[in-house]
Formats: structure tokens, C-alpha cells, sequence
């Protein structure tokens, strides 16, 4: 059958083995980065193969054709690439499309979106809803109250946010996961397999009457960070379209960039604006940006100054070009539409790739220009 010749095909890939230069992994800029020859080939080498095993795909019982594939792939912390077993963490996600087929447009992730204007009632409700749905919890009251205070904690943030001056960046929202135990709790994390998970958008469209004053300050000082950066996220034929931050909160209600431990809220999202309003010249704020949840036994926070998170942007964008440059090619009827580096956050600030055992919580989206 075609799709055991497709499948096996892709896997096949993973006999090429493939290693990055260090410091995409590891907590460095060095002098001179180079890129090693023979990682770019291997990695061509995975595309390639499965460019072929997608080009051996027709028409499945003269009613579908694929339309779209996800490559998942994932890191060592030596550096080793390869395709992503089940349980492990992405640290670059590969979208396929057909060329033929431009008209298609894939669903959306979130399993719900809320609009700025939704209330906490009637978004307890919807939740409510899906998770009655799931067949896995019955939503007793208990349970709908604790939906709600999750719920009102989202809500406030949006609520409250206001950003004032213009950018060449926009704040669209926050993405966040209600992970559900078997007993009924609820976790913004969780490192242990939730019973039930949903992954939710609440949106934001315009400023606040009223200030919260902390999540706008924070959202304000990133978005000074991405204009500093908004002409270098051009890539070989592609385009920066999205940045997603891990966010989280101490318990003094201050916001910083925040692992998956505890304080972890959700992803930030950030998208660039449609015309240039600011200038790279302007000043970086002077004041740091917290870094929370790589020591969970204290719950500790660092500090990074906004040089440091610039940086650490920068060689994202190194790492990210690094894919782009050997997905830019098209291979048959098929090519690489987006790509997705997902990046763990450092309390040094130098961002590497998120290695298999990690979740990285800083995702930058890049789509392809034509």
C-alpha cells in the first residue's frame, strides 16, 4: 500500500544521522559560528527523503488526496538530529504542502478561542462543554468553579492589558493549555500526562480602559525588544509571522519569561504588524527581564538584561535560517510551507534549540514568502 511505502519511507530518514554545530543546543555564542558541511547535507538528505516518499502519494481510493504532512523533529543535547519519537519534545517542526493544492488552509490548533469580549461565564461554559464532551471528567460543581478561577486569571490579563505608542510588532493574545488530572484539579503545566488537556486562545483586539500595569509593562518591554529586531527576522525565503513566549508569574504577581515548572501561565503571541512604524535606533529599556522556572524546588528567578534577551533572539534567528536555507528548495509537487523552531528559554538568556527531553517555551513561526 501507498501509505506503508510512505511510511516506511520517512522513517528511513532516521538513518542519516545529522549533527548541529553546539551552539545551537547549547548556552553559547562563540567568536566564530560556523556551520558544520555535513549537517546541512544530512538534513537536506531527511528533507530530500521525504520529499520523494510524499511525491509517490496520489489519489487514496479516488476520493482524498494529503494534502499536508508535520515533520516533528527532535534534539539531543549533543547536537544529534533526527525524526521525533512519541514521547519527545520538538525542537523543529516541519510543515509540508502541495503545490496543486494551495487552496487548502489547515485547521486551527486551539480547541477553542475566546474573543476579548468573551466573559468568564459564558467562556466556564464553553470549557464546561468540552469537557463533558471528552467523556473522560464529569464537570461537577467543584469542578466548575475551579474552571472559572482558571479562567478569571486569563481573563484579567487580557482584560487589563493596554499598550500605548506604536510598533512594528503587534500583541494578539495569550495560548494556554487547562490540563485536567484524573481527579479533578487543573494545571496551567504539568509535567505528568494529563487525563484530559485543551489548548485555548483567549484574544486581544484593543487596549484597556484600565491598566494592570505589570503584564502591560512586560508586554510593552518585549514588543521594544522585537522592534529592535523586526529587520534581521527575514530568513532565506521566509518570514517571521508569529512569536510565542513562555510566560509566568512569581508569587508577587511579576511577570518574565518562564519555563514549563511552576509560575509556567501560558504563551504570549506576538505578530508583526503590517507597515514599519519604528526605528532600530530608539534606546532598549534599561530595566531586565525576569527569567523564572529552572528551579522548581525554590521556584527562583534570575534576571536578564535586554542586551542578553536581544541575543538570545539573534541566534535564534542563526539557528532558524539554518533550516530555512535547506527547506527553501521545493522537491516535486511538494514543498516546506513553515517552519517552527522551538527554543528553550535560558536564565543566561542565550536561547538553544529545546533538546528531546525538554519543552522549549519560546516558538518562532516563519512562513514561506511566496
Amino acid at each position: 500500500m501507498r501509505i506503508l511505502a510512505l511510511l516506511l519511507l520517512v522513517l528511513s530518514c532516521g538513518k542519516t544521522k545529522s549533527h548541529l554545530p553546539d551552539h545551537f543546543v547549547a548556552e553559547q555564542i562563540p567568536e566564530t559560528a560556523t556551520v558544520v558541511p555535513e549537517a546541512e547535507t544530512n538534513f537536506k538528505s531527511i528533507l530530500n527523503a521525504q520529499g520523494d516518499a510524499l511525491n509517490t502519494m496520489t489519489e487514496v481510493s479516488g476520493s482524498f488526496q494529503m494534502k499536508e504532512m508535520i515533520t516533528d523533529i527532535a534534539v539531543a543535547k549533543t547536537g544529534l538530529l533526527g525524526l521525533s519519537a512519541l514521547k519527545s519534545n520538538n525542537g523543529v517542526e516541519i510543515k509540508w504542502a502541495r503545490k496543486t493544492l494551495t487552496d487548502f488552509t489547515p485547521h486551527e490548533k486551539a480547541d477553542y478561542l475566546f474573543e476579548q469580549e468573551t466573559t468568564v461565564e459564558d467562556a466556564t461554559r464553553a470549557v464546561a462543554a468540552l469537557v463533558e464532551a471528552s467523556g473522560k471528567l464529569k464537570v461537577t460543581p467543584r469542578l466548575r468553579g475551579k474552571i472559572s478561577q482558571s479562567l478569571s486569571q486569563i481573563h484579567s490579563l487580557i482584560q487589563e492589558v493596554s499598550i500605548s505608542g506604536l510598533s512594528n510588532w503587534d500583541f494578539k493574545g495569550i495560548r494556554f493549555d487547562l490540563n485536567f488530572s484524573a481527579g479533578g484539579e487543573i494545571f496551567f503545566f504539568t509535567k505528568a500526562g494529563p487525563n484530559l488537556r485543551l489548548r485555548m486562545e483567549w484574544a486581544y483586539a484593543r487596549p484597556a480602559l484600565k491598566s494592570s500595569g505589570k503584564a502591560s509593562a512586560f508586554i510593552m518591554r518585549t514588543l521594544n525588544i522585537l522592534n529592535h529586531i523586526h529587520h534581521e527576522i527575514h530568513l532565506p525565503g521566509f518570514t517571521a509571522s508569529k512569536l510565542s513566549l513562555g510566560v509566568g508569574t512569581t508569587y508577587k504577581g511579576e511577570w518574565g519569561l518562564w519555563k514549563y515548572s511552576s509560575g509556567f501561565m501560558g504563551f504570549l503571541l506576538f505578530v508583526p504588524g503590517s507597515r514599519k512604524v519604528f526605528s532600530s535606533e530608539t534606546p532598549l529599556e534599561s530595566e531586565d527581564f525576569l527569567v523564572g522556572g529552572f528551579d522548581e524546588k525554590s521556584n527562583s528567578v534570575s534576571g536578564i538584561s535586554p542586551e542578553k534577551f536581544l541575543a538570545g533572539l539573534r541566534k535564534s534567528l542563526e539557528t532558524a535560517s539554518f533550516f530555512a536555507e535547506a527547506a527553501e528548495s521545493e522537491r516535486g509537487n511538494w514543498f516546506v510551507k513553515e517552519i517552527k523552531t522551538v527554543n528553550d528559554i535560558s536564565y543566561t538568556g542565550l536561547f538553544g534549540l529545546a533538546d528531546y527531553t525538554t519543552k522549549g517555551a519560546m516558538e518562532i513561526d516563519f512562513k514561506r514568502n511566496n
